[in-house]
Parts: structure tokens; C-alpha cells; sequence
């Protein structure tokens, strides 16, 4: 979406909001109030279906007809964009990053509505539309005044995108509104985009089939963040154990997996400048990390809050992450180990709130998601 400005109001509007208990699903809630505004509920409709196994997206929608230049490629029928795209559907935004996250997406978040420009980041994702069987990719249909082969992200702005109920699915260049967008053209970038000779009459009903491609992290190396999907494991008993690689050794005793790889969680902390602790032995009963300071946060469909709000301690103290590195014990024991709640010799990164081995127990807050639940965590590295 072309930047106006009416958005900027929003930066003033949207901060960090706290996760409220996930079982508490008030019609008051943004995401409720945009499902309405959508014409659609949580049950949704048969306009968006996912496949777990092939990690695909299916969404039934219906060619407008615009033949004007637009960056609006697949918006839901009600939303505020409607009138100027080339598709539109009955599936809502909203349904569409959840399904997403639940298939191991990992959202950009990195163009704010007030930049100049901005490529876009996120999970790869694979685009294809069928019009009366035949398959076509999206630049068969549509023409850009400058071509470019397609790189289609999973931009997220989930928050921004829901606050203004948009209901911009796949826009044609980075976005800071866009669920997803082309990588391939930068924010504001002065292209023109309009329909092909191929692109079918108003009308025709089309399917997009969007696949997510494989990855484990986002980095941001402007923001100085690395983002990655875990899921919640319904873990309830006493755990040291935040987040573990899902192959890791201590993987059956955690409060969230992750696809991530703790050698490339380690590598790109290095990569965006943090300095690794590697101060306490595995004989070493009190010892307290140290390394660079890390703010963990989750996003937890639109809502954002600390790490700290998922889990409870017998004692409390504010959370201090840092980066301990331990990449040599960590591999040794193939533990797995991304984050730690106490001060630890084999975690990437731990708590230096806690003491390694202090008789503290940690357990799940009535905040935390239910067993099966993806979420986005991002790891700040501090100045």
C-alpha cells in the first residue's frame, strides 16, 4: 500500500501491547472487530484451506476487472483496498497470517508506514495462480513497468494491517500493511503494475495456491533482531528449558520448539555484533552469565509482549537475557538449548537474573499459549 498520510497517525496509536490471557477472546478485540468488518468469523469460510503436509495455502478468489495500475494483488473483499485490486477473496487477513505462522512462516515486520523505502523481509513464499486449470505464476497475469523475477515475503504487519482493516493479502511491492509482499520492488518504489493480456475477465474465479518456503530465522541486521516460530508444548512442570531445537535433547522438557539450529542462532548473534559470555563451566554451581544483553519478545497474532510474561518463578526478578554462547557444550551434547531461564553452560542464550543450578522453579503463566500454538519470538540485541 502507497504510503498516505493517515498512516502516520497510526505510529502514534500502536505501541507494544501486553499479552493478555489467550483464552480471552472478547468481541472488543482487534482481531474480532476486523474478522466482523471482513465479513467473516473465526470459523472463517472454504475460501482459505491449508495443508500442513506440503506446507501450502489455497485461497478461492474472484478477478475484479481493474485495469488500472495497482499494488494490490489479492485483498479481502470488504477490505479498504478492495476497489483498486486485481483479486479479491472472502478470506480474511487475519486467517491468512495465522495460517502462515502455523505452517513455520516467519513474518519480517521491518518497513515502518513512515520510511521512504524498504525491501521487505520475511519467509519465502511461493505464488501461483490457477484460472480454469491451467496454472500460471503471478507475473503472467500481471505486468510490472520494470520486470523483475518475484520474491514473494511473509512481510506480517498484522497489527498495522488489522487496525485499518486493509484487507491487503499479497501486494505486488514491499509493504509496511501488506500480510505479504515482492521483495523483488522496494516500498514506494515508482513501478506500475497492470494486467497482462492474460489476466482473466472480471468475474472468473481463480485459486491461489501460496506455498512457505523453509526457514528457520529472520535476521534484521538494521534492527539488529532475529526472529524465529516456535510452538508451545504444553509443558507444565518445572523447566529451566525456554526454547530448544525440536531435535535437541532437552526438546521433550521445554515450553516452546523451534525449527531454529542453535549453531546458526549462535552465528547470527556474532553476525549483528553481540559479544558471547562463555563464563561458566558445567562444575560451576553459581555461576551468572554474562554476555550481550537481549530483549526477547513474542508476537502472538496482533498482540507483542516480553518473553517474561510466559512464564512464572518461584522467586521473581526481571528477566536479564544475554547471549552466553556455549556453542562448543551445546553441540557436545547436542542439547539444543536456544534459551535458558536460569544462568546456563550449555544455552545459547540464558537468564543472568538466576543463578546456574539456584533451587528456583519456573513453570508456564496463565499466559501462555495453548500446547500446539505457533508464535513469533524476536531476540534484540542490546547496545
Amino acid at each position: 500500500m502507497k504510503k498516505t498520510a493517515v498512516f502516520l497517525a497510526l505510529l502514534l496509536t500502536l505501541g507494544m501491547t501486553g499479552c493478555g490471557a489467550q483464552k480471552d477472546t472478547g468481541s472488543d478485540s482487534a482481531e474480532e472487530t476486523t474478522k466482523e468488518a471482513q465479513g467473516e468469523t473465526q470459523e472463517g469460510t472454504d475460501a482459505l484451506t491449508v495443508d500442513e503436509a506440503s506446507k501450502t495455502i489455497t485461497v478461492q478468489a474472484t478477478a475484479t476487472g481493474n485495469t488500472e495500475s495497482s499494488i494490490h494483488l489479492l485483498v479481502n473483499e470488504s477490505g479498504s483496498n478492495a476497489k483498486s485490486a486485481f483479486f479479491t477473496t472472502e478470506a480474511s487477513t487475519m486467517d491468512f497470517y495465522d495460517a502462515l505462522v502455523e505452517l513455520g512462516g516467519i513474518p519480517g515486520n521491518n518497513i515502518p508506514v513512515d520510511a521512504e523505502s524498504g525491501t521487505i523481509l520475511g519467509s519465502g513464499l511461493d505464488v501461483s495462480i490457477t484460472v480454469d486449470g491451467t496454472e500460471y505464476d503471478t507475473y503472467d497475469l500481471i505486468t510490472a513497468s520494470e520486470e523483475r523475477e518475484m520474491d514473494m515475503r511473509f512481510g506480517g504487519n498484522v497489527a498495522l494491517n488489522q487496525e485499518y482493516a486493509t484487507g491487503c493479502l499479497l501486494c505486488m511491492e514491499s509493504c509496511s500493511v501488506g500480510i505479504a509482499s515482492d521483495a523483488a520492488y522496494q516500498y514506494n518504489e515508482p513501478i506500475e503494475f497492470t494486467p497482462s493480456d492474460s489476466m482473466p475477465e472480471e468475474g472468473t474465479d481463480v485459486t491461489f495456491t501460496i506455498k512457505v518456503d523453509d526457514t528457520s530465522m529472520v535476521v534484521n541486521e538494521e534492527a539488529k533482531t532475529i526472529s524465529m516460530n516456535i510452538l508451545s508444548t504444553g509443558y507444565d512442570k518445572s523447566t529451566i528449558h525456554a526454547i530448544v531445537n525440536e531435535e535437541g535433547s532437552n526438546a521433550d522438557k521445554t515450553l516452546f520448539t523451534t525449527t531454529a539450529d542453535t549453531k546458526e542462532f549462535y552465528e547470527a548473534l556474532k553476525q549483528l555484533g553481540a559479544q558471547d559470555g562463555n563464563n561458566i563451566a558445567l562444575d560451576d554451581p553459581d555461576g551468572i552469565i554474562e554476555g550481550t544483553g537481549l530483549d526477547v519478545n513474542v508476537e502472538i497474532g496482533t498482540e507483542n509482549c516480553s518473553f517474561a510474561d510466559l512464564f512464572t518463578a518461584s522467586e521473581e526478578r526481571d528477566m536479564d537475557m544475554r547471549f552466553g554462547g556455549n556453542l562448543e557444550v551445546n553441540q557436545e551434547y547436542a542439547t539444543g538449548c536456544i534459551m535458558c531461564l536460569e544462568s546456563c553452560p550449555a544455552g545459547i542464550t540464558s537468564n543472568a537474573a538466576y543463578q546456574y543450578q539456584e533451587e528456583i522453579t519456573f513453570g508456564p503463566s496463565d499466559k501462555m499459549p495453548a500446547k500446539g500454538t505457533h508464535i513469533i519470538a524476536t531476540f534484540t540485541v542490546e547496545e
